[in-house]
């Protein structure tokens, strides 16, 4: 007698309960008002970040698991160039390319996000973040909470630039260690379908 047995379709990121974008304008669907975070799933919904703008919550960021690199769309895919450290940027692959980061992110200790974005408000944003978390390296991760919003002008348009505050420093949530062995690089960015009743 044969044994035969399946599983069915896996996937190495079935921890992961979203990705966190941020949108400057709203999104297009109307689902996003303007100056906001949000959670995308797999199904397309968009779920408000309530979280980053709660001071008594705010959003754990494994700041010693992110990535910075250079993304572009092509083809209807999200192309990366990773770099190999966070000091140094490799060369930009191409004039389509924009800086971005990945970060995996808690939300109330039990939901994990990966914030995953290319563009200038995401760059000037953590700019302004990493001069609270240089220097600031005690093992423990920073709770960050989005404590306003600014105009950024450019010769064509503009953007909004969220302003991100460090408020606490706690010790690496469950949720975090668990992904931790994870390889975010390869990741999958259609998210896994969120239960009806997730609140971020």
């Amino acid at each position: 007698m044969n044994f035969e047995i399946s599983f069915g379709q896996t996937t190495t990121d079935s921890i992961i309960d979203g990705y966190m974008s941020w949108s400057a304008r709203g999104t297009q669907d109307g689902a996003i008002p303007p100056k906001n975070f949000f959670i995308k799933t797999n199904d397309g919904e968009k779920v408000v970040l309530n979280a980053i703008k709660d001071k008594k919550k705010g959003v754990v960021m494994d700041i010693h698991n992110m990535q910075t690199g250079w993304q572009r769309f092509a083809e209807g895919q999200s192309d990366w160039v990773w770099n190999d450290d966070l000091k140094h940027w490799k060369p930009k692959p191409g004039d389509d390319y924009k800086q971005g980061l990945s970060i995996p992110c808690s939300i109330n200790n039990d939901k994990l996000v990966i914030y995953r974005m290319a563009g200038v408000a995401v760059i000037e944003s953590f700019k302004n973040l990493s001069q609270q978390i240089n220097g600031n390296d005690t093992g423990k991760l920073p709770v960050v909470v989005m404590t306003d919003c600014k105009e950024m002008k450019f010769k064509v348009g503009s953007t909004q630039i969220p302003t991100l505050t460090v408020i606490d420093w706690v010790d690496r949530p469950f949720i975090l260690d668990a992904q931790q062995d994870k390889d975010q690089s390869s990741a999958d960015e259609s998210a896994v379908e969120l239960p009806a009743n997730s609140e971020f």
